[in-house]
Order: C-alpha cells, then sequence, then structure tokens
C-alpha cells in the first residue's frame, strides 16, 4: 500500500482496506529465522556471555537515539557476523528502508560494524527469541525465529543527521515533508487543540485532517515491509482506526509530533533533523 493509497482513501475505503489488512496480518512471518539461529549457534561461550539476554530483561523494551544494547559491536562479530547482522536488518525492512537505514548507518557512524546487536531468549527456549540492533539513531529488532517478512518486535527508533548540503531530512526526508504537510490543514481551533497537553482526537477533524496523517502514518510504516505495514494497519483498524488516536503537536512550532491511542504511540521530530520513535501494541492481531 503505497502512501497515495492511503492519503486518497475515503473514509469506507479506508476501513475496508484495513479490515482487510486486519485477517491478513494474522499469517504474519518474521525477521531471519533461520540466519539468526544461525549465527547465534556461531557465537563462543564469552560472546553468548555477552550478548544474548534473557527473554525478560528490560532492554528488550528499550529504544533511543544514541545507545550501546551491549558492548560488543557488529564488528566485533567478524566478517561473518557482520554479514548476518546485515541480513537481519534486510529482511526487517523494506526494500526503500533498508536503503536508507544502511546509508543513515554509514554517515552517521560508519556502517553497521559500529552498531551493537543482542539476542533475548534462546531459539529453543519457550519464550520469546528476538534480536535488536542498536546504535546512533538506529534501535529496531525483529521475531529470530519466523522465517517470512518483518515481523517487527520491540520499539523502534530511527533517525539520521544530514550531510552539509543535503535535505534537513537527510534519508528521511519523506517523512519530515509528510509530517510537516500534517499541520497545513489545521484549522485556528484544531492548532489550538493539537498544541493542548493532551492533543486533539483525530476522529473528530474533518477529512482533509484525516488524510494527511494517514498519509504520515503510512510514510512512517513504509521503512518496514509489507506484512509488518499491513499488520500495523490491521491493528489500528481493530482499535477503532486512526479516528480512535490523537495527534499532539510537541513543541507548538508544527515540526515535532506525537500521534497516541490504543494501536500506537509515534513521536517524531522533523526539524532540525528527523527522529522517530514507535511503540506498538498489537492487541489480538499477534495473539
Amino acid at each position: 500500500m503505497a502512501k497515495d493509497d492511503v492519503a486518497g482513501l475515503s473514509r469506507r475505503a479506508f476501513l475496508g482496506v484495513t479490515a482487510t489488512a486486519v485477517a491478513a496480518s494474522k499469517a504474519r512471518g518474521g525477521g531471519g529465522g533461520s540466519e539468526a539461529a544461525e549465527l547465534f549457534d556461531r557465537l563462543s561461550e564469552p560472546q553468548r556471555r555477552e550478548i544474548c539476554l534473557p527473554a525478560g530483561h528490560p532492554l528488550r523494551s528499550r529504544a533511543s537515539h544514541r545507545w550501546a544494547v551491549v558492548r560488543p559491536t557488529v564488528g566485533d562479530l567478524g566478517e561473518a557476523g557482520r554479514q548476518s547482522c546485515r541480513a537481519l536488518l534486510e529482511r526487517a525492512c523494506s526494500a526503500v528502508g533498508f536503503a536508507r537505514i544502511d546509508r543513515a548507518m554509514r554517515e552517521d557512524s560508519g556502517g553497521i560494524e559500529a552498531y551493537h546487536l543482542a539476542f533475548f531468549g534462546e531459539p529453543e527456549g519457550p519464550g520469546p527469541f528476538e534480536w535488536r540492533l542498536t546504535g546512533r539513531h538506529l534501535t529496531i529488532g525483529a521475531d529470530a525465529r519466523a522465517t517470512e517478512g518483518g515481523a517487527l518486535a520491540g520499539p523502534v527508533f530511527f533517525g539520521h543527521e544530514p550531510i552539509d548540503g543535503g535535505p534537513l531530512g537527510g534519508v528521511w526526508e519523506s517523512i519530515r515533508e509528510a509530517g510537516l504537510a500534517v499541520f497545513d490543514p489545521l484549522t485556528d481551533r484544531h492548532r489550538a487543540l493539537v498544541r493542548s497537553p493532551s492533543g486533539a482526537n483525530i476522529g473528530e477533524m474533518g477529512e482533509e485532517i484525516r488524510e494527511p496523517i494517514q498519509g504520515l502514518v503510512d510514510e512512517l510504516l513504509g521503512t518496514f515491509r509489507e506484512v509488518d505495514r499491513r499488520a500495523v494497519w490491521g491493528r489500528i483498524a481493530e482499535a477503532g482506526g486512526i479516528e480512535a488516536h490523537r495527534v499532539v503537536d510537541g513543541n507548538r512550532a508544527g515540526d515535532a509530533w506525537r500521534i497516541d491511542g490504543p494501536a500506537l504511540s509515534w513521536w517524531f521530530l522533523a526539524l532540525p533533523h528527523v527522529h522517530s520513535e514507535v511503540r506498538i501494541d498489537w492487541g489480538t492481531v499477534r495473539s
């Protein structure tokens, strides 16, 4: 579903698409199951002690713009480990999303070898088994058992500091533009509401305002595999649609937004460069 496919939908058509997504999302696959298990098996005992954490570890639910989930870097895992980490990341993203994140990692930190991979849980254990990759302007993870699609797991953070002379949004320029476009059609009344601490109920806004918000969410979701993109829209539909969420102008300038509701909490900063963090409440979609 491309950005224009969502942004141009009527409410009735949008609900039809998202209702279909609810059913489709229950068949989600995952973020490189065999690759993750093979990398896990290749780890030495000292490496496992450093990068393998219990499934219930609190770092599994953390996201930030610059942090190391574990001390060792991907570069410390050797060339085979680096290639496996790239494969895991590629399987969790759309082609466009992977290209953007790959470029951002190179420009922000010199490449994926400067980032940090951790496993939570074990391949044969009874609980979750997930991988997470963190570093500057990145926190992302996936179900490490599933073998198809994306299967996002945990909170996601991405961003990029553009190089001199480049667009303000860096590799995320289209998201920056979509975020700023949300503010343009707001009436004075809606601007006052979104600038209040609790924000504005999207369901009480007109279609001319809801459509840019739907377009923004879909632009953000374009970072991930289609199966995850549809799963999130399915969860949004299950929770009552985008109308069941609220939008808040975080800094009263129209360039820092938060979308909150039963399906997701998505915060992003459009200026001076893009920061974006999403936490999804999957409800029954992943039960």
